[in-house]
């Protein structure tokens, strides 16, 4: 008995009627999808738990192939599993594609370059469409694992369909071909030429180095924490406004809100000052500060944080400060709003009898 005729029987045995009709028996994994399994594996490792943020080109190189290059790539394998043929007209097939009628099933490696950096640019808003839907947070671990697990998915039809095209004019990866290619088409080229491909492979080179650093690497400018001081106002709800021109010796009810768009969960302190401060000349010196209240607390990504306090000020006069600076973790001892991560600050009159 065959090895085929092994295979076929061992399918009708295990798999059910429904499912052996539409999968081959003699399946087999062409070249290029072990090589995008393979390119997955790594590029998920590397992204989300090898390559820091700080490491921008490495990410870039590995970011750019998944982003823009395999989603388009397994797309077109699914669509396309046959390389480029000709059927001539007695419905027999041609080795080369420039005799006959062209194949619609079949596609040269060139067109397959090109339609998959096409397609992935198709794709991708599609994922992202999808992860909205979900409701899962659109940050780069999220796109990289959904763009990963979509061309997971499209690898199985990619295989299936590749197994059932005839071995004559099932696609394959041509690297003899590039090899030739490059021995006597590069390297026997004039220096002219030469300069102008050298010039051609470095702007590519550059173009997706940046493209992929802006898709792949986290913008340090998203990551921040928004503070606000806040008053309540007769409906009971809080308002950046209407904030107290005068603190008397009862005090004044405020309400600092803090929060988080950084990357991971982060430790706050609050120190709150009210401040006498001299203006003159070009700069704000302080010239005495008593502390009002100090708050510490913990938020996640995306999490917000309020409290409600009452300012009862140790200082009196006009033109005081009241000032809120927050740190991420330890406060210095003497805190300023150059030290400080962020501040918010009103000013006040604190009457002589509040003290």
């Amino acid at each position: 008995m065959s090895k085929q005729s092994a295979n076929e029987n061992r399918a009708e045995q295990y798999l059910p009627t429904t499912v052996s009709k539409y999968f081959p028996s003699n399946i087999e994994i062409p070249g290029d999808i072990y090589a995008v399994t393979a390119y997955l594996i790594v590029a998920n490792l590397l992204l989300l738990y090898v390559l820091p943020t700080t490491a921008v080109v490495p990410r870039a190189l590995v970011g750019f192939p998944l982003l823009f290059f395999i989603p388009g790539y397994v797309l077109i394998a699914v669509l396309f599993p046959a390389r480029e043929t000709a059927v001539r007209l007695d419905g027999s097939r041609a080795t080369s594609g420039r005799s006959g009628r062209r194949d619609r099933r079949g596609l040269a490696w060139r067109e397959r370059l090109a339609l998959s950096f096409g397609s992935s640019v198709a794709l991708l808003p599609l994922v992202g469409l999808a992860i909205s839907l979900i409701g899962l947070d659109y940050d780069g671990t999220t796109i990289v694992t959904a763009t990963s697990f979509v061309c997971a998915l499209g690898l199985v039809p990619a295989v299936v369909y590749r197994s059932r095209e005839p071995p004559t004019t099932r696609f394959y990866v041509p690297v003899d071909s590039w090899i030739a290619t490059l021995k006597n088409g590069i390297f026997k080229q004039d220096r002219r030429s030469a300069v102008v491909n050298a010039a051609i492979a470095v702007l590519v080179v550059t173009t997706v180095v940046g493209v992929g650093y802006a898709m792949v690497v986290p913008n340090n400018a998203e990551s921040f924490t928004s503070v606000s001081l806040l008053t309540t106002n007769d409906q009971g709800e809080l308002v950046a406004a209407d904030y107290p021109e005068a603190i008397n010796e009862s005090g004044a009810e405020l309400t600092l809100e803090l929060e988080s768009a950084e990357e991971s969960t982060t430790d706050y302190t609050v120190v709150a000052e009210l401040q006498r401060v001299d203006t003159a000349g070009t700069s704000a010196t302080v010239t005495e500060r008593a502390t009002v209240t100090r708050m510490e607390t913990q938020l996640a990504p995306g999490e917000s944080w309020t409290r409600q306090h009452t300012v009862e000020p140790e200082l009196s006069g006009e033109d005081l400060r009241l000032i809120y600076y927050v740190y991420e973790g330890d406060t210095p001892s003497e805190p300023s709003t150059e030290s400080a991560d962020e501040y918010v600050a009103i000013w006040v009159d604190v009457p002589q009898d509040s003290e």
